[in-house]
Parts: C-alpha cells; sequence; structure tokens
C-alpha cells in the first residue's frame, strides 16, 4: 500500500509550485511597478539564470543528451517552450495593466480551459465532478476580480488601472499558452525529465526575449532605477520560479492536466495576503469569499478518487496489451536519466 506522500506527490508538487509561484508574481509586481523595469526583461533574466541552473543540475546527474535533450521528443519540447514564453510574458506584461489580484484571478480560468484542450485532444476525461469544481472555483475567481460589467468599481481603482482592457488580453493569450504547454506536457510523458522541460523553456525563452529586447526600446532594461535591490529580487523570483516549474511540469506528467491544474487555485489566498501586505491590494468581503470557495474546491479535487492518471503507464498498457505486466510494473517507478515511453502509444520492443 502506497504512503501518503506517495499517493499525493502530483497533489503537493502543484501546490508547491503554486505557493511559488505566488511569491515570484510579488517581486514581479514589484520590479515592474517600484523600479520600471520592462516585465519582457525580468523575464529573460529570470530564464537565463534558469538555464544555467537546469544545466548544472543535468551535469551533475550525469543526464544524456544535455544540450538537446530526447531526440523523439526535440520539437515538442520546442514548442512547448515558446509556449510558455507567451503564457508567462503575457501574464508579466498584464500586470502593467492590472492589480495583482485581478491578474491572478482572470488566469484562473486556465484550469478549465486546460481540461477542454485535453479533453478534445488527449481524450482525458474531465468528469462531471471536475467540471464542476472547475466552475465552482471560476465563480470564487469572479467575486475576487469583481469585473466592472457585473460589479460597480470605485474612482481610485479606475484611476489607478485605467486601462484593463489591455491586461484582459494579455491574460487571455497567457491562458491560451499556459493550457497548450498543459497539453503537451501531458503529450511528451515521461520521455523526458521535467527538469529537461524546464530547460527547454527556459532557453527557448530566453533566446525569443532577447530579440524582443533588441528590436523594442520598451524591452529593455531601465539603468537608471537598478540597484543591489532589484538584483535581490531578480535572483529571488529567479529560484521560486524554476523550483515551482520543475514542481508544476512534474505534476503535470503524474496526474490528468485539467484535473491536477484545478489545484493551482490555491495561490490565490497566498498571492492575496501578500498582494495586501505589500502593495495594499485589499481584498472586501466579496473577494475574501471568493478565496475560499476556491480553496473548497482545490481540496475536493485533491482528495477525490482519481485512478491510472500516469500518461506512461496509461499509453503503454494500451500499446502492449495485457501480456505485458512485468514491463507494466517497471514503469511505477520512472528512471529519469533515459527517455521512456509515454504520451505517445509506442508499441513494445520484441
Amino acid at each position: 500500500m502506497k504512503s501518503v506522500l506517495d499517493q499525493y506527490t502530483a497533489v503537493i508538487l502543484m501546490s508547491t509550485g503554486a505557493c511559488l509561484f505566488g511569491i515570484t508574481d510579488i517581486f514581479v509586481k514589484l520590479l515592474v511597478d517600484n523600479a520600471n523595469q520592462p516585465a519582457v526583461f525580468i523575464l529573460m533574466i529570470r530564464m537565463l539564470l534558469t538555464t544555467l541552473a537546469c544545466l548544472a543540475f543535468m551535469y551533475y546527474r550525469s543526464f544524456e543528451n544535455v544540450f538537446t535533450g530526447p531526440p523523439e521528443v526535440r520539437g515538442l519540447l520546442i514548442v512547448g517552450g515558446v509556449l510558455r514564453v507567451i503564457g508567462v510574458g503575457a501574464f508579466y506584461c498584464s500586470l502593467r495593466w492590472l492589480s495583482l489580484g485581478e491578474a491572478v484571478s482572470l488566469w484562473y480560468i486556465t484550469p478549465l480551459v486546460t481540461g477542454v484542450i485535453c479533453s478534445v485532444l488527449l481524450k482525458e476525461p474531465f468528469t462531471p465532478f471536475e467540471w464542476t469544481c472547475g466552475i465552482i472555483a471560476l465563480c470564487g475567481v469572479v467575486l475576487i476580480a469583481q469585473p466592472a460589467l457585473l460589479f460597480s468599481t470605485t474612482a481610485s481603482e479606475t484611476v489607478k488601472y485605467p486601462n484593463r482592457m489591455h491586461g484582459v488580453f494579455q491574460i487571455a493569450l497567457s491562458v491560451l499558452g499556459d493550457s497548450f504547454n498543459k497539453y503537451l506536457t501531458r503529450k511528451i510523458g515521461d520521455r523526458a525529465h521535467s527538469v529537461q522541460i524546464v530547460y527547454y523553456f527556459a532557453w527557448v525563452s530566453a533566446a525569443t526575449l532577447a530579440l524582443v529586447s533588441i528590436f523594442f526600446s520598451d524591452a529593455r532594461p531601465n539603468l537608471d532605477t537598478w540597484n543591489w535591490t532589484c538584483t535581490i529580487y531578480t535572483l529571488t523570483l529567479a529560484i521560486c520560479g524554476s523550483i515551482g516549474t520543475c514542481c508544476q511540469i512534474r505534476a503535470v506528467q503524474l496526474a490528468k492536466a485539467g484535473r491536477i491544474s484545478l489545484l493551482f487555485y490555491i495561490q490565490m489566498p497566498l498571492t492575496m495576503t501578500l498582494s495586501y501586505i505589500v502593495f495594499g491590494d485589499a481584498l472586501n468581503a466579496l473577494g475574501w469569499t471568493g478565496s475560499l470557495i476556491i480553496v473548497g474546491t482545490s481540496l475536493a479535487v485533491a482528495f477525490s478518487k482519481d485512478e491510472d492518471s500516469h500518461p506512461a503507464k496509461q499509453n503503454y498498457v494500451e500499446a502492449a496489451g495485457e501480456d505485458e505486466e512485468e514491463n507494466v510494473a517497471m514503469m511505477e517507478e520512472p528512471t529519469f536519466g533515459q527517455p521512456l515511453l509515454g504520451g505517445e502509444r509506442v508499441p513494445p520492443k520484441g
């Protein structure tokens, strides 16, 4: 019988990633608002540091194909890296037009979009229970974001963030990029280590953002306001973001993307609390009610039963048939130095 830790590994990883991303968001907002640094530059520095950290880890663990990754999934890794650039970059850019609470709240439509995409393209079941939890959680998001169409907006909020529709458009791009990235992560399965996936995301991001910085002056750093505090903020968000991304990717590899993504809602209470402490973006009673709703639905998903969610094992069983029980059992504890079956239906050798 598996231990509680083993049984809820994906839940623990996604929860840890959510908390780390909440901390990352705070430091990004500090750099964007207080130091007037462009989001593109912040993300580029973070990705450069992440690339170096991933390379060091892979060399230390003696990975094969350190620079290029597993040959059979290189194309998917590159596309996934581009999608992550869109997802994270668009979110960072939205912070110029939205409060941190609004940006995070609106981004939380991602789990539902991810569930739909993986249900259609990977035939992963997105159960009525998961749909219900997602919709209820989305109602909680509405209570927190309190869009002007449904709620009255105070004059001070309007002055502070006058061009909210720009931020909403950026969030829409972020949601699509992140959702399709999770789809590709499930498709890759265990054929790539989570650190290899993060490495591709990091270097593709760094290269793309470096080109953006060359051609667009708005993406270049503001050296007049850069100081040691900015350096500390950048190092902190790079560490938290890198570890959080690894946790998130491994969680998606272990469990259905739509289902496990619902657990990312638990980032909300932490982000709202930190946003209030650091920026004074206080939530009203409706906002905190929405946070409690989100936490409740996330816990319901976390402790509900979900069988056979491991992509590598699922696809191997379908391809190998019932006579390969021993080989299937070997996949319960994958060894990540080598590419494994998963994501594609590859028949067994021999």
